[in-house]
């Protein structure tokens, strides 16, 4: 057999081996091993042994298979699986158990791993797991998601009063996927999910990638990352998804999905190492919350417009969320000084704090201008200089820092204004700055392409000349008026 995952390290002089024949001396062994985990109930561990025991009664006609993972001669892990009877190529693994001192190694993923291939050799095309919903359990449950079994089914009262089975699957790997990777998304229609044949494998392949740069023989940049220092990253991964989006790039798009995905799998790996919560407990939360907060779908709700989901999103938002002391409670400080500025007028406007008609938000954005003019120019009358590139250069003399303070707060309030124009209106002030940026961008670059063109550096070029190539890259763009 061939296995391609090598096995996990658990000091440098110790090196595992596996051992698939059954003998007398592993009736202890295996009752030492699920013993030792603290985990399992008397009867339980009875029941582990007594595998063992039909094994070695009947051999290989008893229907189950073991593989003890060794160390030094130590069995410190086993595996039982076996085919399901009456069944087509449907396999059931029974057991897999470190003893407590071999844990926290990878240990038992790497026993799954070694099963699951015994398995697909044998002709297993599925494998089963299952285990209690008791809470008792929940780390087991916790241990088939990071293997990538998925719940397929609920037993209810199975073992008793409360006590249901839960039934995890993982099929082979298709070589050829499924028939629809034929398919292009043209080919389907609206709300078809993925076909998940074909994503599982690729997404549990990147969990495992992951997995494997923060392991302690991966890769040193990763396993020194912690949630705070790749902030950065996740960052400008989203701004590069979004400018993907503005150009309306298809495999772009793709591309920075990916590595927006990517953040989410590396943050949730990181909180794994640290104890902290698994990547299937946030894929789980925003399930749960996506069907919570639209009843009018999975409920019995109803909401006739966008603007009734809107409503109902919201006040099930409001109940979930635990009392505010402030109105203002809970808008991200992280979030851009803009978008931000744009929640908190929202805020206030939800508890009628807004102007009665939204026109008057022009009138306090003279009064805020006025009053950032007084600190810059004295006056409140802002100086009528027409603006012209022929005009005489007048270098700009520098704030001292009192009147810089001043300045800057006027010039905060000036922004805080239309900030709520924009929201007042629907239009996103954040998005409109970074829209006017690209544009500006563009259109800057189409200068230094038109300078260039004509053999002039740019700092040798004249304002003129600059501002003749800017309104001709201007012209040049439909539908632009500014």
């Amino acid at each position: 057999m061939n296995l391609q995952d090598s096995p996990p390290q658990l000091d440098a002089d110790n090196s595992l081996t596996l051992r698939y024949d059954v003998q007398e001396s592993d009736l202890r062994t295996v009752r030492d091993i699920v013993k030792s985990t603290g985990f399992f109930y008397p009867a339980e561990i009875d029941v582990a042994v007594e595998l063992v025991e039909e094994r070695l009664r009947r051999g290989d006609a008893s229907g189950y298979f073991f593989a003890f993972a060794e160390i030094a001669g130590r069995v410190v892990g086993y595996a039982c699986y076996g085919p399901i009877a009456c069944t087509t190529s449907s396999f059931d693994i029974y057991w897999i158990a470190v003893h407590s001192d071999a844990q926290r190694h990878g240990l038992g993923q790497w026993l799954m791993s070694v099963t699951e291939k015994l398995i697909f050799e044998q002709g297993g095309e599925r494998i089963y797991v299952e285990t209690s919903g008791r809470d008792h359990y929940l780390p087991t449950r916790k241990f088939y998601d990071r293997c990538g079994y998925l719940q397929v089914a609920e037993l209810p009262e199975f073992y008793g009063t409360g006590d249901s089975k839960i039934i995890y699957l993982k099929s082979k790997p298709d070589a050829n996927q499924s028939a629809s990777m034929a398919l292009t998304p043209a080919d389907l229609q609206p709300g078809t999910p993925p076909d998940f044949g074909a994503l599982l494998p690729e997404f549990r392949r990147l969990c495992e990638v992951v997995a494997r740069l923060r392991a302690p023989d991966g890769c040193p940049w990763d396993r020194e990352q912690t949630m705070k220092t790749i902030k950065p990253y996740t960052l400008e991964e989203t701004y590069e998804l979004l400018e993907a989006i503005d150009a309306d790039d298809n495999s772009a798009i793709c591309e920075e999905l990916g590595d927006v995905l990517l953040q989410v799998i590396l943050d949730s790996q990181i909180a794994a190492d640290e104890q902290r919560f698994f990547l299937t407990d946030v894929v789980r939360l925003i399930t749960d919350k996506m069907i919570r907060r639209h009843p009018h779908v999975f409920g019995n709700d109803k909401a006739r417009t966008t603007e009734d989901v809107k409503r109902n999103w919201h006040l099930i938002k409001e109940q979930e969320k635990p009392a505010r002391d402030s109105q203002l409670d809970g808008i991200p400080v992280a979030l851009p000084e803009l978008a931000r500025a744009a929640r908190i007028t929202a805020r206030a406007a939800a508890v009628g704090y807004d102007f009665p008609d939204r026109r008057m938000l022009f009138d306090k954005l003279k009064e805020e201008l006025s009053e950032l003019a007084v600190e810059l120019f004295g006056s409140a009358t802002i100086p009528n200089v027409p603006a012209t590139v022929d005009a005489e250069v007048i270098p700009d003399k520098p704030l001292g820092s009192a009147l810089r303070d001043k300045a800057e707060s006027e010039l905060g309030d000036v922004l805080f204004v239309l900030a709520n124009i924009g929201r007042r209106w629907g239009i996103n002030p954040e998005e409109a700055l970074r829209r006017s940026n690209a544009k500006f961008s563009r259109r800057f670059q189409a200068i230094e392409d038109a300078m260039k063109c004509i053999g002039r550096s740019m700092h040798d070029a004249t304002l003129r000349e600059m501002e003749d190539a800017y309104q001709a890259a201007k012209r040049r763009e439909p539908g632009q008026r500014d």
